[in-house]
């Protein structure tokens, strides 16, 4: 029966609130009639900062793996290495049109340079993967970049006057 007493008497004469320390950043708000101070400390815009080069260096570690995959995809023309292809092009293209909606509520006025910053470092390894793309088209193929693929909108030579040294 001592296990029963144990549980059901209170042990702690104070309350569990006063134990226990309170988390960095939290307003401990009192029943007095002055208002907590709402300004944030300073370093809130540094984590701001580097929260935003997080997110701007995130296409970066993407990048080898879009590698591996582009060069197992293989360079023939089936489903499966034009799909990878696509995903190469789709995604990067989305995420530099929606640049301002990944960096939402991380600049202020402190932090818009370092922002503005971390936000062309995030379009530009954006355009490092869909340069990736396109060098997984030209492998394939796919871009006309060669004289033959040009053929059909050459001209050709006549020739109007042929040597009687080559007729005869």
């Amino acid at each position: 029966m001592s296990w029963y007493k144990e549980l059901t008497e209170p042990r702690l004469t104070k309350p569990l609130s006063a134990h226990i320390e309170s988390p960095n950043g939290y307003l401990e708000v009192t029943k007095s009639k002055k208002a907590p101070t709402t300004s944030q400390p300073q370093h809130v815009e540094a984590l701001k900062i580097k929260k935003a080069w997080e997110i701007a260096t995130g296409p970066g570690e993407q990048i080898p793996m879009n590698l591996f995959m582009s060069y197992m995809s293989g360079n023939s023309l089936q489903l499966i290495p034009i799909t990878m292809t696509l995903m190469l092009f789709t995604g990067p293209l989305k995420a530099i049109v929606s640049v301002n909606s990944a960096f939402q509520g991380l600049e202020s006025e402190k932090t818009k340079q370092d922002i503005l910053l971390a936000k062309l470092t995030y379009v530009f390894l954006q355009l490092v993967v869909v340069a990736i793309g396109v060098y997984k088209l030209n492998s394939m193929g796919l871009i006309p970049n060669r004289k033959g693929d040009w053929l059909s909108w050459e001209i050709p030579t006549h020739v109007s006057n042929i040597s009687s040294r080559l007729l005869g």
